[in-house]
This record gives C-alpha cells, structure tokens and sequence, in this order.
C-alpha cells in the first residue's frame, strides 16, 4: 500500500480578452479496489460552479462556464490517493478454452466498443507479428508480447508525431510517445480479437524508478482477460501496470478521455503551461485563492467579439503537451 499525492496544473494565457468559455475536465481519478481516492480538489481561476455527471464508461466528467472576459484560466487538480498492488495469478484453464471465452464476448453489447477498431491501417498486414498457432498461447501473454514488439520496434521520440497523427503514419515512423504506442497496442489486441481500451492517467515512480511519461498525463492500454478482468498493459515502458500507475479515465480512444476541453468566444493565441507532480508528502503550490489578486482578476474587454465554435487550436495543445509524454 502506498499513498501519493498528485499535483496537476493547467495554465491558459490568451492574447486577447476570451468570454462565455465552455470547458469539460476528466480529472477525476477512478476510485476502485486498487486505487482509492482519499480527497480531491479541484480548483479554477474565477472559482465557477463545476457540474459533474458520468458519463457511458463510468469516468466523472465536469463541466463549467466562465462568462466574463478573462486573458489567463487555471484549472489546478489536487488528488491524494492510496494505491494497492494487484495480483495478478495465471488463469487455471487451457488456452483454447480461455479464447473461446474471449471469443463468445463478441455477442455481449458491453463489449462491442473495446472490440471495434477506431482507426485503421491500409495495405498492412499484421497477422504476422504473432504466430500462426497463437492461440496455443494464454490470451494475456499474447498481448504482453504485443507490448513488448511496439517496445522493441518502436522509438521514443517527442516532437515527431501529434494528436492527429493516425496508426499508419506511426507505423511508418515506428516512433512516437505513449498515445502513439497506445494506439497501436489498441489496435493490434483488437485485430486479435481480444477487447482492449484506452487509459488516462499517471505514472507514479518510485524514486528508483525510469519510467517514462512522468511529469504530464500518460496512457495505456486495458485489455480484458476472462477471470481475470481489466488488466493494464504500458507499451511505453514494456510492463503490467501494477502500483505505479493512476486511472483517470477510459474509453474507446482518446477522444473519450480528453483531460480537459471547451469552446469559447474571443479571437485569440493560446499559450499553454502543463504541470504534473507526483509526491509522497503532501507539498504543494498555494491554492489558487491565495494567489496575488492581480493573477486571477477578470479583465474587462472592448474589443469586438466573435465566436469559436470549435476551440480546435485549444484542444491540440491540450491534446499534445499532455499526452507527448
């Protein structure tokens, strides 16, 4: 048993004057057997009431507006949570009878979204990673050898590929960061038939650890193993997760598990600062209430105002400095 404390800080700043700002925040950790969720704070510049619901696949999602002007937002997450090892035992069946559960989880609606494929490659063919007879292999183990050829044949590389980079193009690169090689490993498992989805969340090291993804939000993928359940798999670092890994959210892909996004009204530059800290000891920044008031107070604009839609730009930097990691 181990009890953390995570530190996750969002700074917008905008060239001009932005208002009637609609966002959505997944930053509310999953509270199970292996993750238990102590306390969590969840702070916004201009302090707005924050409505929360859950959504098809059981992640809280909050939602607020900020209707003033406003040139800079901070959205600060403060989370202690106590994480439990999970054992993970090898299942007592045969393989072929392992499979033909597997098999048999195609006729079950509730697995139809982790078993359908979100993307897809074009004259590719990857049948050939695994063996022909892999079905003589436990189900589990097959996808830990997926992991581990994304490892072996992938490089880690910032900088080289972005959110809207698609499977095929990683695959020509083989390289990328975790939402790269999550997708893949999403993919693969479910060209395999085995239902798999997408996790957000954090890497929590011990102090002797080498993790990479540490310092922002990092994914990986959940696969579904009959009598066993969900187990997470970091193509990233080559493990089962196990300890060192916090859920957010999950879902079909990252779109289901945006970290945060919104719309807003305001033609404007964004700059975007992402801060992820992990501790043992509760040392933190101050609260967003105790800041200078100069720092948060709302600015009145003059400016003619027109409306964006789709805050597209927004959500790619979001999307890019927290899931490059």
């Amino acid at each position: 048993m181990r009890k953390v404390f995570i530190e996750h800080i969002t700074r917008f700043n905008y060239s001009n004057s932005v208002r009637y700002h609609a966002n959505q925040v997944m930053l509310y950790p999953i509270s199970n057997e292996f993750q238990k969720v102590n306390s969590h704070k969840l702070e916004v510049t201009s302090f707005p009431t924050i409505s929360t619901y859950e959504d098809f696949f059981g992640n809280t999602i909050g939602t607020f507006n900020i209707i003033a002007p406003h040139n800079q937002m901070t959205v600060k997450s403060l989370v202690e949570i106590t994480m439990l090892p999970k054992t993970i035992e090898k299942v007592n069946e045969e393989p072929k009878e392992q499979w033909a559960k597997i098999e048999a989880l195609k006729q079950n609606i509730s697995f139809f979204e982790y078993l359908s494929q979100t993307d897809s490659f074009t004259n590719t063919d990857v049948s050939s990673i695994l063996p022909e007879d892999f079905k003589t292999l436990d189900p589990l183990d097959v996808c830990v050898m997926l992991s581990q050829f994304i490892f072996e044949n992938f490089s880690y590389q910032k900088g080289i590929t972005n959110i809207e980079s698609t499977i095929e193009e990683v695959w020509k690169l083989k390289a990328g960061v975790c939402q790269d090689f999550t997708n893949i490993l999403l993919y693969l498992n479910r060209f395999f038939g085995i239902p798999s989805r997408y996790v957000s969340g954090y890497i929590c090291p011990s102090d002797d650890s080498n993790f990479r993804g540490v310092g922002a939000t990092h994914a990986w993928v959940e696969v579904y193993i009959p009598q066993i359940g969900w187990v997470g798999i970091d193509p990233t670092n080559n493990c089962i997760t196990n300890g060192n890994h916090v859920i957010l959210s999950v879902g079909r892909d990252y779109k289901d598990c945006s970290p945060i996004k919104g719309v807003y009204s305001g033609v404007s530059t964004d700059q975007l600062e992402v801060s992820v800290v992990i501790n043992d000891k509760n040392q933190f920044e101050a609260s967003i209430a105790t800041q200078k008031k100069e720092e948060i107070k709302e600015e009145i604009s003059t400016d003619k105002v027109t409306v964006n839609s789709y805050a597209k730009h927004q959500e790619i930097l979001i999307q890019q400095q927290q899931q490059q990691q």
